[in-house]
C-alpha cells in the first residue's frame, strides 16, 4: 500500500488543499519511485501535473532543507530545478510537493551544455564557506556552519564528521580513523585554495535529467558553498558523465594543474557517507586512498 489507507486519493487532495488553498481532485496517480524512507508519485489534476514524495521516517527538518536547497539553487537561475510548491506535515507523513517536470531525450550538447552551467554555478561565491542553514546527503546532516578556511571546513564540517560516525558504528577500526587523521593533517598541502564555489552538492546520474527541451534538469541538491573540485571528483564517481561534460566545464573555469592526482581525496567524503549509509562494503575503497597518501 502506498499509505495507510487503501485509497490514497483522500491523502493527495488533503496535501494539495493545504499547498493550494482550495479544492483539487485527483485525477490519477502514477508511482515513480519508492524505498525504504521515501515514495514518489506523479500527481495528474485538475489544476495539473504534480510531483509529490513523502515518507513516514524522514523529519521535518530534512524536507525543510530539501525545499530550502531547490528554492535556493533556482534563484541563480543557471540551471533548472523543479518549483517547490510546498512541504510540510501531513499526519504521520512528512511531504514535499513540486512542479511535475517532463522528460525527453537528450540534445546532442546536453552533456556541454551541463558542463558549462555547472562551471557558471561554480563562479557564484560568497565571503564564507558553508551556509546558512544545514543540508542533508543520503539523510546524513552536513553542519554548514560558516568558515572563512576552505580546507578546515572540509576536513572538520565534512570528512572528520563522517569518520566521527563511521568509528562510533564500529565499520572502521581505531587503527583506520588514525592513519584517516594523519592524512587530514596533510590536507592543506595537498588541496588547493580556492574561493567557496556554489555547489549543487550531490551530482549523481540519479538527481540528472533530462528536460521536456532536451537539456538538464536537477533534484536533490544539498547545497553550500564548497571546494568545487570537490563537485567534479563527485561527478567522477558517481555521476557517469561523458568525456564533454568535463571538457565544457573546464572551457569555462578550469580546474588548478593537479586535479586528477587529487581526485580520489575528495571522494574520501562521499565514500565514507555511502560507508556510514550502506555498510562496510565501501571499507576496500576507503582503504586504497590512504595507501595512496600515505
Amino acid at each position: 500500500m502506498m499509505t495507510p489507507d487503501a485509497d490514497p486519493t483522500p491523502f493527495f487532495e488533503t496535501i494539495l488543499l493545504e499547498q493550494l488553498g482550495r479544492n483539487v481532485e485527483v485525477l490519477d496517480f502514477q508511482l515513480l519511485g519508492s524505498n525504504p524512507t521515501w515514495q514518489a508519485v506523479r500527481l495528474g489534476t485538475d489544476a495539473g501535473p504534480f510531483f509529490l514524495k513523502w515518507s513516514e521516517a524522514v523529519s521535518i527538518q530534512v524536507v525543510e532543507a530539501e525545499a530550502q536547497s531547490l528554492q535556493l539553487l533556482r534563484k541563480t537561475d543557471v540551471i533548472r530545478l523543479p518549483e517547490v510548491i510546498g512541504h510540510g506535515q501531513s499526519g504521520q507523513h512528512t511531504y514535499l510537493l513540486l512542479e511535475f517536470l517532463y522528460e525527453n531525450y537528450p540534445r546532442p550538447d546536453f552533456s556541454s551544455v551541463l558542463g558549462e552551467q555547472l562551471a557558471e554555478l561554480h563562479i557564484r561565491t560568497h565571503p564564507t564557506f558553508g551556509l546558512h542553514f544545514d543540508t542533508y546527503l543520503c539523510g546524513l546532516r552536513q553542519d554548514n556552519a560558516l568558515d572563512q578556511d576552505g580546507i578546515r571546513f572540509w576536513i572538520e564540517k565534512r570528512l572528520r564528521a563522517q569518520a566521527g560516525l563511521a568509528h562510533y558504528r564500529h565499520l572502521i577500526s581505531t587503527e583506520t580513523l588514525a592513519r584517516l587523521e594523519k592524512l587530514f593533517e596533510r590536507l592543506p598541502q595537498l588541496i588547493p585554495r580556492e574561493k567557496p564555489a556554489l555547489l549543487h552538492g550531490d551530482l549523481r546520474a540519479g538527481n540528472v535529467l533530462v528536460g521536456e527541451d532536451g537539456y538538464v534538469s536537477l533534484l536533490g541538491p544539498a547545497p553550500y558553498y564548497g571546494l568545487r573540485e570537490a563537485e567534479i571528483a563527485y561527478a567522477h564517481l558517481l555521476g557517469r558523465f561523458e568525456r564533454a561534460f568535463f571538457e565544457a566545464y573546464d572551457n569555462i573555469f578550469p580546474l588548478e594543474p593537479g586535479f586528477e592526482e587529487r581526485r580520489s581525496l575528495y571522494n574520501l567524503y562521499p565514500l565514507l557517507v555511502l560507508l556510514n549509509t550502506n555498510g562496510e562494503t565501501y571499507t576496500s575503497a576507503i582503504e586504497r586512498i590512504l595507501r595512496k597518501y600515505l
